[in-house]
């Protein structure tokens, strides 16, 4: 949210209420990472099939680690250590192998979460994700809009954009 919550809010519904009016207006920025793609609280209505979720926490390395034999070429290593498991996937496979293993994992057969299928259905100033998959994108285009997405990277001249907008005011950004 752009600028200071007032110093008079105490009660969640009062939180709310400002976030809500903040995200009508819109002057709202929304960042979120993979755990956009948790399942939903028991106690809800909702279901989000363990099968359709993107991997996340340690999934994905236990995914990973399983391909490249992980543990039986390194078995004081925790396999759960993303880091450390992707290098070793890379290191036995070609790396055009890996990103095609990463990408099947967190993308192929994927469905977004009910909460992403929301935050896509309203209006964001901006958008900020750390997240890998491209389910948010889908979200954003299923609810009628039209994403510019644009990748960091480290060599500007290498910086990916694409001219495509969500609404009039937002944009949307992957870090």
């Amino acid at each position: 949210m752009l600028g200071a919550m007032p110093a008079t809010i105490s009660r969640t519904s009062d939180v709310l209420d400002v976030v809500g009016e903040a995200v009508r207006r819109p002057r709202c920025i929304l960042f979120f990472g993979a755990g956009v793609h948790a399942p939903p609280p028991d106690e809800l209505p909702l279901s989000y099939a363990p099968v359709l979720r993107t991997p996340i926490g340690g999934a994905l390395s236990w995914q990973l680690a399983e391909q490249c034999g992980f543990a039986a070429r390194f078995p004081r290593e925790d396999a759960a250590n993303l880091q450390r498991v992707a290098l070793a996937h890379e290191i036995k496979h070609p790396r055009r192998r890996s990103i095609d293993a990463i990408v099947a994992e967190v993308d192929g057969g994927r469905q977004r979460s009910p909460m992403l299928g929301a935050l896509a259905r309203l209006d964001f100033l901006l958008v900020v994700t750390t997240n890998y998959a491209q389910l948010f994108e889908r979200a954003l285009r299923d609810a009628g809009k039209q994403p510019r997405v644009s990748r960091w990277s480290a060599q500007p001249a290498r910086a990916t954009s694409s001219p495509l907008r969500t609404s009039s005011r937002s944009r949307w950004r992957r870090s």
